[in-house]
């Protein structure tokens, strides 16, 4: 559930929306000093103007990706029953599609289902995703059986 104090700032993300598309960044860029003007100040006196934006950008993402339930249903609905019911097993509403300028946005299902070729970028940046967090997973398999063999 949105908080209503930063209902301002969520109709920001949408005005920016609509002209940028879904690209988390760009949106944190044009929003970002508007939205929190005394924040985005004190932040850049104190050296971590950086660190407020990558929180920002994160916070833009979860939106993204996740609208409300009466917007989920309507984009759900405008899927073909014979994709809904896989699609229904996702865990997002919209994924991630890179794009060939290092940057990407999040599409909507529903998009991706109508432009397989977003839909292939998207499968293969989640495998990418998953297959590093296996990748680390199995160093730190390796360096908690050496620790283990050295007790």
């Amino acid at each position: 559930m949105l908080k209503p104090i930063l209902l301002p700032f969520y109709e920001m993300i949408e005005d920016a929306r609509q002209r940028l598309g879904d690209s988390a960044p760009k949106i944190a860029d044009e929003v970002i000093e508007r939205a929190f003007p005394g924040t985005m100040m004190n932040a850049e006196m104190e050296g971590c103007d950086r660190m407020l934006r990558v929180g920002i950008i994160e916070a833009i993402k979860d939106y993204l990706r996740k609208p409300p339930a009466c917007e989920r249903q309507r984009h759900f609905a405008e899927i073909s029953e014979d994709f809904g019911r896989i699609a229904e097993k996702l865990k997002s509403d919209s994924y991630f599609v890179p794009g060939l300028n290092g940057e990407g946005e999040y599409v909507l299902i529903k998009d991706l289902v109508a432009k397989p070729i977003l839909l292939d970028a998207a499968r293969k940046f989640m495998r990418q995703k998953g297959l590093e967090c296996i990748s680390e997973a199995q160093i730190l398999d390796e360096l908690y059986e050496a620790v283990r063999a050295s007790e």
